[in-house]
């Protein structure tokens, strides 16, 4: 296993699907996104934060806020 915190994300995110074919590449875009919401949390001034990468989407938000989502899909056949 990695000693790289986001190349560990990926192993492990991977790992419980085996013996299916799967490579940690198919998390990538998660494991990015959580990373990167660690890096802004350590910094210390964020309240809330969102980021978005390859329509994997990753929040924190602080105690009491609330967010309102919404998901939808168009048929483009």
């Amino acid at each position: 296993m990695s000693k790289v915190p986001v190349a560990k994300s990926l192993q492990s995110a991977t790992l419980r699907h085996l013996p299916e074919f799967i490579t940690p590449r198919a998390s990538v875009a998660g494991a990015v996104v959580d990373d990167m919401i660690r890096k802004f949390l350590s910094a210390g001034c964020f309240a809330h934060a969102r980021v978005n990468h390859g329509g994997d989407d990753a929040f924190h938000l602080s105690e009491g806020e609330k967010l309102r989502i919404s998901i939808s899909a168009t048929d483009r056949a």
